[in-house]
C-alpha cells in the first residue's frame, strides 16, 4: 500500500478518526467523573536530617584499632534509621504531639535514608496535607531523641537542616491525560480503517483473480469451435 493510497484512505475515513478521539475523551471523562466522587487524598512529604555523631573513643582503644571507630558510626546510624520508623517512636510522636492517626498508620508513613561516607541520616514523613507531614516528621523526631536517651543509646543526632512539605504524587496535568486518551482513540479508529481496507482490498483482489479465470476459461472453451468453423 503506497503513500497515495494511504492519504486516500484518510480523506475517505477522517470522520471515523475524528470520531474515535472523541468517543476516547467522552468515555475518559465519564470514568474520571465517577472516579471523581471518591477521589484519593493528596500527598505530602516532609523531611528532617538529623547529624548523628559518636563520642571520642579513649585514645588506647584508638590506637589499637583505628578503623574500629567508623564502623561504630555506621552501625550506630543504621541503628537509629531502624528506630526513626519503629512503632515504639511512633506512638510516642502521636501521644505527644497529639496527632490525629495511630501509630501504626504513622510508622507505615515513615521512611529513612542514610548516605555513604556520611553521619546523616533523613527523616521523611508523608501526610495528606502539608501540616500534617511537617508535625509528623517534626514530632517523630522529637520522639526519636526522647526514645534513644530513654534507652541510653549511644551517641546524638542534632537537627541539620528540615525540608517543609511539598507535594509527593505530582498529578499529571488534565490537558495531557486527554490529549493521551484522544491519540489512543485516533489509533484505535485508524487501525479498524485499515483493517477494513485490507479486507476489501483482498476481497476486490479474489473476485478480480476469479474474473480473469472465468474469462480465460471461456475464451479458452471458444477457441476449438472457432477453428472448427
Amino acid at each position: 500500500m503506497d503513500v497515495a493510497r494511504y492519504l486516500d484512505i484518510g480523506r475517505r475515513w477522517w470522520w471515523l478518526l475524528v470520531l474515535g478521539a472523541m468517543f476516547s475523551i467522552a468515555t475518559y471523562g465519564v470514568v474520571t467523573r465517577l472516579h471523581l466522587r471518591t477521589p484519593a487524598p493528596p500527598t505530602y512529604a516532609a523531611s528532617t536530617t538529623l547529624l548523628a555523631t559518636l563520642p571520642p573513643p579513649p585514645e588506647a582503644q584508638l590506637a589499637a584499632d583505628p578503623s574500629r571507630r567508623p564502623w561504630e558510626l555506621d552501625r550506630l546510624i543504621a541503628t537509629y534509621a531502624q528506630m526513626a520508623k519503629s512503632r515504639t517512636v511512633a506512638e510516642r510522636a502521636v501521644r505527644d504531639a497529639g496527632l490525629t492517626i495511630s501509630p501504626d498508620e504513622l510508622a507505615a508513613r515513615v521512611s529513612t535514608d542514610t548516605f555513604g561516607y556520611t553521619q546523616l541520616l533523613r527523616i521523611t514523613a508523608h501526610g495528606t496535607s502539608a501540616d500534617e507531614a511537617d508535625r509528623s516528621v517534626a514530632a517523630i523526631a522529637a520522639a526519636f531523641n526522647e526514645v534513644r536517651a530513654e534507652r541510653s543509646i549511644p551517641g546524638d543526632a542534632a537537627v541539620y537542616e528540615t525540608s517543609p512539605a511539598v507535594r509527593a504524587d505530582h498529578p499529571t496535568p488534565e490537558i495531557v491525560n486527554i490529549a493521551i486518551v484522544a491519540f489512543a482513540g485516533v489509533v484505535s479508529a485508524a487501525g479498524l480503517v485499515l483493517a477494513f481496507e485490507f479486507m476489501r482490498g483482498g476481497a476486490q483482489t479474489a473476485v478480480e483473480h476469479a474474473t480473469s479465470a472465468t474469462e480465460a476459461g471461456a475464451s479458452g472453451a471458444r477457441m476449438p469451435s472457432n477453428e472448427g468453423a
